[in-house]
C-alpha cells in the first residue's frame, strides 16, 4: 500500500484509454489524403470516425451551432468591457501614462508575484489585470493578435508534413531553428495596424511616441466608373 490512508469513498479511478500502434504505411496514407484534400475534418471522418464522440462523451461535451449571423456580445461581456475600459482610462489619466501595452502571460498565479510588481514599480510600469473568462473582449492580444502566428505555424507545420511524405515518405520531425524561424516569420508577418486593431476593439487608446493619440487613417475607397458606349 502506498501514501496515505483514504479515510472514505474509492477515490477516483484513473482513465482506462486504449493504445493502438500505427503503421507508417497508415501514418503517411493519412497525412497523404490531407495534402490532397486540405481539410483536416474530411480526415477525421474518413480515418479516426469514433474520435470525434468518444472525445465528447469523455469531456461530457456537445456540439452547439450560432442560430443566426452576426452574433451579438453578451450583455454580462459588454458590461465588463465598459467597466475594464473606464478602469483603464481612469490609471492612465490618474498616473500620467504615456501608452498601454498588453502582456499576455498564462495563468494569474504567475503574473503578479511580488518581484515582479516591485520590479514594475522600479522601471514606472502600472500593472492592471484583465478581468478573467473575458480576455476575449478585454484583452488586445486575444483579440485580434494571438491567432495570425499560431495559423501561420499550422501552415508551416503542414507544409512540412506535405514535404515529408513527398520527398522521404516518412516523418522527420523539424529542428529547433527551423521552429524558431517558423515562429519568428509569424510575428514577423503581423502589421501594426493589426495590433493597434486589438487595442481600439477593447477600447483602448494608442499613443504615439511624442505623447499624442493615434488614429487610425481613413481608407478611400475608389469610386466604381460606368462606361457608357452608344
Amino acid at each position: 500500500m502506498r501514501g496515505r490512508l483514504r479515510l472514505k469513498g474509492q477515490g477516483r479511478q484513473p482513465r482506462k484509454y486504449r493504445n493502438e500502434s500505427t503503421a507508417l504505411a497508415q501514418q503517411v496514407e493519412v497525412a497523404s489524403y490531407f495534402v490532397a484534400c486540405g481539410d483536416i475534418g474530411s480526415v477525421i471522418s474518413k480515418f479516426y470516425k469514433d474520435l470525434p464522440r468518444g472525445f465528447l462523451e469523455r469531456n461530457k461535451l456537445s456540439i452547439r451551432a450560432r442560430t443566426r449571423h452576426g452574433q451579438a456580445m453578451s450583455a454580462e461581456a459588454l458590461s465588463v468591457l465598459t467597466t475594464f475600459t473606464q478602469e483603464v482610462a481612469n490609471v492612465v489619466r490618474a498616473r500620467g501614462i504615456v501608452n498601454a501595452f498588453n502582456a499576455d502571460l498564462t495563468g494569474v498565479w504567475l503574473e503578479y508575484p511580488r518581484s515582479v510588481t516591485a520590479k514594475a514599480g522600479e522601471l514606472g510600469v502600472i500593472l492592471h489585470k484583465v478581468p478573467p473568462r473575458f480576455t476575449y473582449v478585454c484583452q488586445p492580444a486575444d483579440i485580434t493578435w494571438n491567432k495570425p502566428p499560431k495559423d501561420h505555424m499550422r501552415a508551416q507545420w503542414m507544409d512540412w508534413i506535405a514535404h515529408q511524405v513527398r520527398e522521404n515518405g516518412r516523418f522527420k520531425p523539424p529542428t529547433r531553428s527551423e521552429l524558431v524561424a517558423w515562429l519568428s516569420a509569424g510575428w514577423t508577418a503581423l502589421t501594426p495596424s493589426t495590433i493597434r486593431s486589438g487595442f481600439k476593439r477593447a477600447k483602448i487608446q494608442v499613443w504615439r511616441d511624442d505623447g499624442t493619440p493615434y488614429v487610425e487613417p481613413e481608407v478611400t475607397l475608389p469610386q466604381p466608373v460606368l462606361g457608357v458606349e452608344g
